[in-house]
């Protein structure tokens, strides 16, 4: 077996395409200096205009401005998180409240008959009394502002944050624009109508019966229940929040009482500086309380209905996760962002500035990008190329058993993946180093969305290697099965590469169509679960990132991934040997 397999790692590095890949990818390390430009990350750092430039004008705008950041809006964060949680925290149901709000606007409607309107109308046309007009009139309008405060409730909860209850984008259209339109139509058209407005209005209500049917559009709503207890329990956050920001806040007056006349830029930046963990203190609070509730609301829910819920339709549960996961972990230990790095991505930095790991991280999914290519050519080869040139008909001759023969192929194979991807990340770092450093903040990454932790910037690095490691070894094995059944080299090669690009398609188009998520390979990347497939950067496209490091699919978890990664390998490792084992080698 050692020996065969040496055979082929002999066989393989012979061939002129390990030169070709191999330069390649020094290729690939050199132009990845230029290729990799990425803009600066979007930091919540609280930055006043230019033109304040002593610490008393940067202390008068917080303190009096009503712009974003500043102490007004800031403080109105926490108002908005605990108005949040009062409204679920007394237990209401959405859907129940709707209906109580219709009915109170039904029991008007009912009791106000046709033959009223008719009676005030003929009384008005007959003896032209103004008072009996005014009662029309009051009567008229009663109704129509009843339905108008409905509609601003109804607008309210599908708009606003608070979701109280989970609409679907159809049913939203049916009960705002059929039903509830419809009925404001018919006043607007009766004010029209000087003859008959009223006995217009009461007519058409009763022919179409629309008040039973917004009923019926109200019971197919879906009610929005949290958990009462995970619901008062997150009070726990806006208070905290409220005495740590008095706390920042008596700094803050502090400062300016000792520092107020300065424009040393850099007391400037000290202040602004108290401002940021006073705005981050209450964004966070806030942050954990909306994701918790919402989590908690949407659990009972799978990931595919959740995006057909109006607000929702582009959600990903996961996402939501791991951001809940990240700010309690920043929350509960009373700290902040800005003290670590994020975790590796291909559209910005980890710190503020590029630094090596960001750049070797970046050299090293390009280069394994091409490894992959490679070794799926090659792996695809392995069998179906050597019986074109006639090579395994001689091998097969040999005293060695076929399970021994292909056993070492493949190892030779992922041997040959291992050591590029392992020069390619040695080579990409020490580039990196020297160009521009290894300096990094500790990392803060979040495992499958629930574990946030800290973790050393090389450390994270070489999780990253070996799950890149992971990708080119299930290609490999997949080429190898594909050169098993097909006799045809071309058509082996030709196959395995479109199943790879097929890949890159899915993970790209499919992020929210969960089921695609169970095809084996799209289920090869693991680094999308240690906290980097939702950074964002407004100021560069995502393309490039949707490529090389794909998305969480909605539903999916690490060990949704794991589990299909694994039980594909494993069939597609038992499929290999029972082909070859029959294939006739002539």
């Amino acid at each position: 077996m050692f020996r065969l397999f040496k055979a082929e790692l002999k066989k393989i590095f012979l061939k002129p395409s390990i030169f070709v890949v191999t330069g390649l990818i020094i290729l690939m390390l050199a132009a990845s200096i230029f290729i990799y430009t990425p803009s600066t990350k979007d930091e919540e750092y609280v930055e006043y205009p230019t033109t304040l430039a002593t610490v008393a004008d940067n202390y008068n705008y917080f303190n009096t401005s009503t712009v974003y950041m500043a102490k007004n809006s800031i403080d109105n964060l926490l108002v908005q998180a605990k108005d949040y949680l009062d409204y679920y925290a007394t237990g209401k149901n959405g859907v129940e409240d709707l209906k109580s709000s219709w009915t109170s606007v039904k029991s008007l409607y009912d009791t106000t008959s046709q033959s009223d309107y008719l009676s005030l109308y003929n009384t008005w046309q007959r003896d032209q009394n103004e008072t009996s007009k005014n009662d029309l009139v009051k009567k008229r309008n009663e109704l129509e502002t009843a339905i108008d405060n409905f509609m601003l409730k109804y607008n309210k909860y599908v708009s606003s944050e608070t979701t109280a209850f989970l609409v679907t984008p159809d049913q939203s259209y049916q009960l705002y624009n059929n039903h509830l339109f419809t009925m404001k139509s018919f006043f607007t058209q009766a004010k029209s109508n000087i003859d008959d407005p009223d006995g217009y209005i009461i007519g058409n209500l009763r022919s179409s019966d629309l008040f039973n049917k917004v009923f019926e559009d109200i019971d197919g709503l879906l009610p929005f229940q949290p958990d009462l207890e995970l619901v008062n329990s997150m009070y726990d956050y806006v208070f905290d929040a409220e005495t740590r920001n008095a706390e920042l806040l008596a700094k803050i007056i502090d400062f300016y009482d000792e520092k107020q006349s300065s424009t040393q830029v850099e007391d400037v930046q000290d202040f602004l500086a108290l401002v940021t963990d006073y705005y981050l203190t209450a964004n966070y609070a806030k942050r954990i309380v909306v994701d918790g509730v919402q989590i908690s609301g949407l659990s009972k829910y799978t990931a595919t209905n959740i995006t057909k819920f109006k607000n929702f339709e582009t959600a990903n549960i996961y996402e939501m996760k791991e951001r809940y996961a990240r700010y309690t972990y920043l929350f509960d230990r009373e700290d902040y962002q800005y003290n670590y790095a994020d975790p590796y991505s291909v559209i910005q930095p980890s710190n503020t500035k590029l630094n090596g790991y960001d750049y070797s991280y970046f050299a090293l999914r390009l280069c394994t990008f091409f490894i992959t290519i490679y070794i799926v050519v090659l792996a695809a080869g392995t069998i179906a190329g050597e019986q074109s040139n006639g090579t395994l008909k001689l091998l097969a001759i040999r005293p060695y058993g076929r399970t021994k023969l292909l056993s070492a192929k493949i190892l030779a194979t992922i041997t040959i993946g291992a050591i590029l991807i392992f020069v390619s990340s040695v080579a990409s770092l020490v580039v990196g180093g020297i160009t521009y450093g290894l300096s990094s903040l500790p990392v803060l990454a979040v495992f499958n969305a629930t574990n946030a932790f800290a973790i050393s910037p090389l450390l994270l690095y070489l999780i990253a290697m070996l799950t890149m490691f992971l990708e080119v070894l299930f290609y490999a094995m997949l080429s190898i099965f594909i050169s098993t059944v097909f006799k045809s080299n071309v058509a082996a090669v030709a196959i395995s590469i479109l199943l790879f690009f097929v890949s890159l398609v899915i993970n790209i188009i499919a992020v929210n169509i969960p089921w695609l998520g169970l095809i084996p390979f799209v289920n090869v990347n693991l680094f999308k679960y240690f906290g980097a497939s939702f950074l964002s950067n407004t100021n560069t496209s995502n393309f490039i990132q949707m490529i090389l490091t794909p998305t969480v699919f909605a539903g999916s978890t690490i060990w949704s991934t794991l589990i299909i990664y694994v039980v594909t390998f494993a069939i597609v490792t038992v499929c290999t040997h029972l082909v070859f084992k029959k294939r006739d080698i002539k």
